[in-house]
C-alpha cells in the first residue's frame, strides 16, 4: 500500500498567492512562484521523512512585476525558467551559489500558458495564451516560431523522444506537432472521451522516461481535464486509452520518477461559486489509473504541487504557504525467515528485476521477469504474481534463493496476494484464485497449459459477491459500477476480501460467505493476529481501526463480532506478534508504536518497513535507503527496535542486578524477559538463577547447558561452553583447544555445519580417522551442492569417494562422458547402475541407457526405452534376443495408429528405425504421390520421389548383400486393411520395386523441359519432351504433348509433331471446342508438309544396329533403352562419355561436368566413374 502523509510547512513571509512550484530532481533546487513578481529559489536539507530538515539555500529572485505563473527546471543544464502575467520570461543561471537572470524574453502580447523542456534539456517549448509557439535552444537562440491562428492555448507537452510536440488548444482539442513545427495530426484517441471531458484542459504531462527503460505498454501520457476526468495513453497513437473521473476540480497532474504513479491535485467543490467547505487534496493513481492513495491538503486556494527527485516527498502550494508531504511508497517487498525479497528496475532494462537478499549470510540472488505485480511471503517461501515472457500471467511459489518450487498460469493479471498455511490468494479488482497447495505435488512437472486449472479455484466479484468460476477468462468484462476488490486477508479457515465499501468473510474450505463488514472508507490492508480474533483495517486515508472477531465455530453473518473503540490516523504498517494475539506494532507517519490491546507504548523515531515482530523485537529494514542502489544492500539498513518491557529488563540488569530484574518480569512475564535474565545470570555464573528462569522460558537447551556446566570441573571447558551459547564460536574453539579438547572443536564445527573449518582441525591431528574425513568432505560436498556449486561439489566427493552423490553433480553439469566412464568401473550388483540408466534416459542417450538397463539385468526397461525413444530396431533385437514377443505386437499397433491419424513422417521414421526400410519407402512413394496430386509436376514433388527413392535404393542394396538377413514382413502389407490402403494402391507402389527413379525422373525432367521451352530452346526441349512420352501417366498430358507439338514444329520435325496432335486430338478430358482447335491447327500445318521428319544426325543402336535419330531414348526397332543425361536430357549412347553420380547413380555427360558440381537429380555432391 502507499501512504502518504504532511510533514512540514513552510510559510512565505508575504500575502502573496503562491502559484507554483517546480522541484529539481537532480540538483535539489526548489523554484516556486505568486502574485506581485514573488519568485523564490531554495534547497531543503534533511531526512525524506521531513525530521530535521532546514533551509540551506533561501534566495528572492527579483525581475518579475507581475503574478509569476509558470516556473520549469532544466534540469541537465542547471537552468530556471520563469514567466509571468504579462509574457515576460526569464531564464536563470546559477553561478557561485546564486542565481542570476540569463537571458530575458518579452513578446509583450499574451501571457504564457505552458513551457517545456525536452528530455536532454537542448530545446524549449514556448506556449502563449493566444496561439503563439516559440521553439528555443539551451543558448537563448530562437529555433523556429509560428502562429496557431483561431485557438487559444492551454498547455504544451514534448514526448520523451523529443519528436513531438503536444498543444492543448483552449477549444479542448489536442494537436500534435513534429520537433520542427509541422501539423501531423489531432490526437488520434481523443473522440473517445471529448464527450465526458469537456473542451478545458487543466494539465497535460508526458512522462519523461530518462529515469527508467520505458516500457511501450505501459500508459506514459496523463491528460487531465477541469472537471475532474483523466485520460491515460501509451502514446499519440494509443486508440484504446484509460478514462476515468477523479471526482475533483483538478489544478494540475505530475508524474513521480520512475512513471509507475501520478498525483492529480485540485479541490473537492462542485462549483467554484458554491458556499461548500473547500477540500482540498491529492489523488494517487498508478500507471494504469488504479486509485492508490489519497493526501487532504489544508487551507483554500490550492494551486500546484511537485514530486521530489527519488519521488519520496512532495511540494504543495496551497495560499500562502508551501507544504511539504512524505510520501511512502507502495513497494513490491516481502520478509521472510532471514531473507528480504524486493522488486526494482534498472535504467537500461525493460524487465524488473526480484532479489532475494539473505541478510544473516549477506548472500544476494538476482532474477528477473517481464513484470512484478506483486508479492507477499508466506513461512518459509514467498509468492510472487509476474509476467512471463509470452505475455502470460502466473503465480510463482519460492524459496529464498527465489528459486521457483511451483507455478500456476492464471490468465489475470493478480494485483493483491496473500497466503495461509494450506492455500495461496491472488486477486485482481473483480477475479480471486486459490491455489490450493496440498495438492501441489501430484502436478509438479507439469506443461503449463496443464497448470493452469490443476489446484488452483477461480472465482468472479459479481453484485458485490463471489461467484465460482472455470476461468476468468471465460466470465464476461465485468461492469465497471460494481465495487472493486481492494485487499485481501487470510487465515487458515477464514479468506477475507476487502472491496471499496466492504469486508466479506469466507471460509476457506469452501468459499462460503459467512457475512459482512460494512466500512466507512475504502480498506487496502486486511492483517489478522496469529488467533484469528481481531482484524486490523487501514483505509485508503491511513486510518487504522480494529474489529474483534467472534470464535471460528461461532461465527454467523448476524454475530461476526464487533469493532472496537480504537482507531489511529496516519498509520502505513502493522505487524501482529506470533506469541501474543493482543500485542501489535505499527508505523504511523515517522514513528513506530507497539501497542498492548489498546495501549500503545513510547514510540520510537523510525520510518522503516516492519519486516517481524517476535521474541518482543520489531525488525525493520529502511527501503527507501535500501531502494537507492538495490543491487549492493547492506547489513545497515535492518534496524532491530525492543519493546518497552525488554528495555527496561534489560536496563534494570545492567543497573541493578538479577533480583529485581526477576521481580519484574515476574510481573510481566515472557519468555523472552525470561530468556534474558537466564543468560545474563549464566554469563555471571549464577547457575541456580539461570537455571530457574530457563526453566520458566521451557529453553530445555538451555537447561541442560547449565546442568552440563555444573557437572563441569574444568575452567577452561566452562568458559568454552559458555562462549559457543553466546555465539563466540573463535573464543570456544580456542578455549578448548587450550583444554586438549579438539574432539569437543570438532564437534563444536560440525554442529555449526562449518565443514572447512572441521577439515582443518582434522589435518592439525595426527590421530584423525578416514571416516571422519570422509564424513566432513561429504558434508562439505552436500553445502556447495545445495548452493548449486557442482564443481567444488565434485572435488568434495572424489576425496569421499561418495559416487552417488558424485553421479548427480555430473548429471547437473551434464558431464555425459564421466558418466560413461564410471559405468565401466562399476559392476552388475552396483545399485547405482539404474539411478544413471534413467539419468541416460531422461536426456535421451539410448544406447548409454540400454547399456545400464542391461547391465543390472532390466532388459523390460531397456526395450520400453528403445521403444519410446523410436529405436525399433535395438527394442526388436532385443526383445528376440530375451525371448519377449509381444514387441512386434506393439510396434504393429503403433504403426497404424500413425496412419490412421495421418502422421506419415513418423511412420516412416518408425519403419526406418526397425528396418522395414521398403515399408519406409512405400509409404514416402504415396506421400510424393499425394504431393503430385495436389501441386502437379513441381521440386516439391520432385524431393519428395527422390526420398523415396534413395530409401528402395538402400533397401535393394542390402538386399544384395550376401551377408543379409533377410528383411521383416511388410508392417504395411499387414495393416493395409486397417488403414483403408486398397490392393491397387499397393500394386502401383510395388511397382516402384522395379523402377525406384521413375516418380523422380519424370518430376526432373519435366521441370528441365519446360525451362528449355520457355527460354526458347526448342532442340533441346523436343529432344527431352520426346523421351518423357515414357512417363506421361505421371505428368499432364495436354502440357507435355502441346509443348512437344510445338517445338517439334519449330525443329521441323513433322514425324514427331503429327503423333503430337494425334494424341492431343485422343484426349479423353479435354472438351469438344479445344479438340476442334487441335483438329484445325494440325489441317493446317500437314496440308502443306508431310508428316516425316527432317534429315538429322543419327547413330546405331548397340543391339540391332540400326539407324535411330540421336534425340530418340528409346529405338523404335529393338526397344533398348539409353539413359538419359539428367543436366541436358541428352540420350547417353556410350556411357565411356558420361560420369555416373555416387548416390543416384545416374548419368551426366562427361563434358557437362563441372568441379565440385552437384548432381541435378539427387543434389548428391561429387560424381565417380
Amino acid at each position: 500500500m502507499m501512504f502518504v502523509y504532511l510533514s512540514k510547512k513552510i510559510a512565505i513571509p508575504s500575502t502573496s498567492q503562491l502559484l507554483c512550484v517546480s522541484w529539481d530532481k537532480e540538483n535539489g533546487f526548489i523554484g516556486c512562484s505568486g502574485e506581485n513578481g514573488l519568485l523564490k529559489v531554495f534547497r531543503l536539507e534533511g531526512k525524506e521523512d521531513g525530521r530535521n530538515s532546514s533551509l540551506t539555500s533561501n534566495q528572492a529572485l527579483d525581475g518579475h512585476n507581475g503574478s509569476v505563473l509558470v516556473v520549469k527546471w532544466n534540469e541537465l543544464h542547471q537552468r530556471l525558467t520563469s514567466s509571468d502575467q504579462h509574457g515576460l520570461i526569464i531564464v536563470w543561471t546559477l553561478h557561485k551559489g546564486q542565481w542570476y537572470e540569463e537571458m530575458i524574453n518579452n513578446r509583450n502580447k499574451s501571457m504564457v500558458k505552458g513551457m517545456d523542456w525536452n528530455s536532454d534539456g537542448r530545446k524549449i517549448c514556448i506556449a502563449y495564451e493566444d496561439g503563439g509557439v516559440i521553439v528555443g535552444s539551451v543558448d537563448g537562440s530562437r529555433i523556429w516560431g509560428k502562429e496557431i491562428k483561431g485557438e487559444t492555448l492551454a498547455d504544451v507537452a514534448w514526448s520523451p523522444d523529443s519528436r513531438i510536440i503536444l498543444f492543448a488548444l483552449g477549444s479542448g482539442k489536442i494537436d500534435c506537432y513534429d520537433s520542427s513545427g509541422n501539423l501531423m495530426c489531432p490526437l488520434e484517441a481523443q473522440s473517445k472521451w471529448k464527450t465526458v471531458c469537456g473542451t478545458k484542459i487543466a494539465s497535460m504531462k508526458w512522462f519523461n522516461s530518462r529515469y527508467v527503460y520505458p516500457d511501450p505498454d505501459v500508459p506514459s501520457l496523463c491528460i487531465s481535464y477541469k472537471n475532474g476526468f483523466v485520460a491515460l495513453l501509451k502514446d499519440e497513437m494509443d486508440t484504446e486509452p484509460i478514462v476515468f473521473n477523479s471526482k475533483l476540480r483538478i489544478s494540475c497532474c505530475q508524474w513521480n520518477q520512475n512513471g509507475t504513479v501520478f498525483g492529480i491535485g485540485g479541490s473537492y467543490l462542485g462549483s467554484p461559486s458554491s458556499d461548500q467547505e473547500i477540500i482540498n487534496a491529492i489523488e494517487f493513481y498508478s500507471a494504469y489509473g488504479e486509485p492508490l492513495s489519497v493526501l487532504k491538503v489544508p487551507g483554500k486556494n490550492f494551486t500546484s504541487f511537485s514530486w521530489e527527485g527519488m519521488s519520496l516527498r512532495i511540494a504543495i502550494t496551497v495560499d500562502t504557504n508551501l507544504y511539504f508531504a512524505t510520501v511512502r511508497p507502495g513497494y513490491k517487498w516481502c520478509s521472510f525467515g532471514n531473507t528480504i525479497a524486493y522488486a526494482f528496475n534498472k535504467a537500461d532494462k525493460l524487465e524488473t528485476y526480484i532479489m532475494f537478499w539473505d541478510a544473516k549470510n549477506n548472500e544476494r540472488y538476482v532474477k528477473s521477469f517481464r513484470q512484478v505485480n506483486a508479492i507477499c511471503e508466506g513461512n518459509e517461501h514467498c509468492l510472487i504474481a509476474a509476467r512471463t515472457e509470452e505475455g502470460k500471467e502466473c503465480l510463482i511459489w519460492c524459496n529464498t534463493l527465489g528459486t521457483p518450487i511451483d507455478s500456476r498460469m492464471i490468465g489475470f493479471s493478480a494485483t493483491y496476494l496473500s497466503s495461509a498455511q494450506n492455500y495461496l490468494t491472488g486477486a485482481s479488482p473483480y477475479y480471486v484464485c486459490v491455489w490450493n497447495l496440498r495438492s501441489t505435488n501430484s502436478t509438479f512437472g507439469t506443461s503449463p497449459e496443464e497448470k493452469i486449472s490443476s489446484s488452483v479455484s477461480y472465482y468472479h466479484l459479481k453484485n458485490g459477491i463471489l461467484i465460482p468460476c472455470r476461468l476468468p477468462l471465460d466470465v464476461p468484462n465485468p461492469d465497471e459500477n460494481n465495487s472493486k476488490i481492494t485487499c485481501l486477508g487470510t487465515s487458515d479457515k477464514l479468506m477475507l476480501i476487502g472491496t471499496e465499501s466492504n469486508i466479506q468473510i469466507y471460509t476457506a474450505s469452501d468459499m462460503k460467505l459467512v457475512g459482512t463488514l460494512e466500512t466507512k472508507s475504502k480498506p487496502v490492508r486486511l492483517s489478522l493476529n496469529f488467533s484469528v480474533t481481531k482484524l486490523a483495517v487501514i483505509d485508503i486515508n491511513g486510518n487504522l481501526t480494529m474489529f474483534e472477531l467472534r470464535p471460528y465455530m461461532e461465527l454467523t453473518s448476524d454475530n461476526l463480532g464487533m469493532w472496537l473503540d480504537f482507531e489511529r490516523k496516519d498509520v502505513w504498517d502493522i505487524r501482529w506478534a506470533p506469541d501474543n494475539p493482543d500485542m501489535f506494532a505499527i508505523m504511523e507517519k515517522t514513528r513506530m508504536y507497539i501497542f498492548r490491546g489498546t495501549e500503545p507504548e513510547e514510540p520510537q523515531q523510525s520510518n522503516a518497513h516492519l519486516c517481524s515482530f517476535k521474541d518482543l523485537e520489531v525488525k525493520a529494514v529502511q527501503l527507501d535507503e535500501l531502494l537507492k542502489n538495490p543491487e549492493f544492500p547492506k547489513k545497515d539498513h535492518f534496524v532491530t527496535m525492543e519493546v518497552k518491557s525488554l528495555r527496561d529488563t534489560r536496563s534494570l540488569l545492567q543497573q541493578v542486578g538479577t533480583k529485581e530484574a526477576t521481580a519484574f518480569v515476574e510481573k510481566h512475564p515472557h519468555p523472552r524477559l525470561w530468556k534474558l535474565i537466564g543468560e545474563t545470570a549464566l554469563n555471571s555464573y549464577n547457575f541456580e538463577a539461570a537455571e530457574t528462569a530457563f526453566v520458566k522460558c521451557l529453553d530445555y537447551r538451555s537447561v541442560k547447558l547449565v546442568q552440563k556446566l555444573k557437572a563441569t570441573e574444568n575452567q577452561l571447558l566452562k568458559e568454552a561452553e559458555l562462549a559457543a551459547y553466546f555465539g563466540d564460536y573463535e573464543k570456544a574453539e580456542k578455549l578448548y583447544m587450550q583444554a586438549d579438547r579438539r574432539d569437543l572443536a570438532v564437534d563444536l564445527r560440525r554442529i555449526l555445519g562449518e565443514w572447512d573449518r572441521v577439515l582443518h582441525l582434522l589435518d592439525s591431528s595426527a590421530s584423525s580417522t578416514d571416516e571422519e574425513y570422509k564424513e566432513a568432505w561429504d558434508a562439505l560436498g552436500e553445502q556447495f551442492s545445495d548452493i548449486c556449486n557442482w564443481e567444488r561439489a565434485i572435488e568434495c566427493f572424489k576425496k569421499s569417494g561418495n559416487t552417488e552423490r558424485l553421479v548427480d553433480c555430473y548429471y547437473q553439469l551434464e558431464l555425459f562422458d564421466e558418466l560413461e566412464n564410471l559405468v565401466e568401473t562399476m559392476d552388475n550388483n552396483n545399485k547405482i547402475v539404474p539411478k544413471l540408466a534413467d539419468m541416460f534416459s531422461s536426456v535421451g542417450m539410448c544406447e548409454l541407457a540400454t547399456r545400464c538397463y542391461l547391465k543390472c539385468n532390466r532388459p523390460r526397461l531397456a526395450i520400453d526405452l528403445c521403444i519410446k525413444l523410436n529405436h525399433w530396431d535395438s527394442a526388436i533385437s532385443l526383445a528376440q534376443k530375451y525371448g519377449m514377443a509381444d514387441v512386434k505386437k506393439l510396434l504393429k499397433s503403433y504403426a497404424k495408429r500413425l496412419l490412421m491419424e495421418k502422421k506419415y513422417q513418423q511412420a516412416v521414421d518408425l519403419f526406418k528405425s526397425c528396418q522395414q526400410k521398403l515399408d519406409a519407402a512405400l509409404l514416402l512413394y504415396m506421400m510424393a504421390e499425394d504431393v503430385l496430386e495436389k501441386e502437379g509436376p513441381s521440386t516439391s514433388a520432385k524431393a519428395s520421389f527422390t526420398l523415396a527413392a534413395q530409401v528402395m535404393q538402400d533397401y535393394e542394396d542390402r538386399q544384395k548383400k550376401p551377408d543379409n538377413d533377410s528383411e521383416p514382413e511388410s508392417l504395411l502389407l499387414e495393416i493395409s486393411d486397417d488403414i483403408q490402403i486398397s490392393p491397387n494402391t499397393l500394386n502401383r507402389l510395388y511397382r516402384y520395386i522395379d523402377y525406384p527413379w521413375k516418380g523422380a525422373e519424370a518430376q526432373h525432367f519435366w521441370i528441365l523441359a519446360k525451362n528449355q521451352f520457355t527460354e526458347g530452346h526448342n532442340e533441346a526441349a523436343m529432344r527431352v519432351l520426346y523421351n518423357l512420352q515414357k512417363y506421361e501417366e505421371m505428368l499432364p498430358m495436354e502440357p507435355l504433348y502441346k509443348m512437344l507439338a510445338d517445338s517439334s514444329l519449330e525443329m521441323k520435325c513433322f514425324g514427331v509433331c503429327a503423333k503430337a496432335y494425334m494424341k492431343l486430338e485422343s484426349l479423353p478430358k479435354i472438351s469438344d471446342e479445344l479438340r476442334d482447335c487441335y483438329q484445325m491447327a494440325a489441317d493446317q500445318i500437314f496440308s502443306k508438309n508431310p508428316p516425316k521428319d527432317v534429315v538429322s544426325p543419327r547413330v546405331d543402336c548397340r543391339k540391332c544396329k540400326r539407324k535411330i535419330h540421336e534425340w530418340c531414348g528409346t529405338c523404335p526397332s529393338c526397344e533398348e533403352s539409353y539413359p538419359l543425361c539428367i543436366a541436358t536430357g541428352r540420350p547417353v549412347f556410350d556411357v565411356a562419355t558420361a560420369v555416373a553420380c555416387s548416390h543416384c547413380r545416374h548419368f551426366v555427360i562427361e563434358t557437362e561436368v563441372k568441379e565440385d558440381m552437384r548432381c541435378p537429380l539427387c543434389q548428391g555432391l561429387g560424381f565417380g566413374s
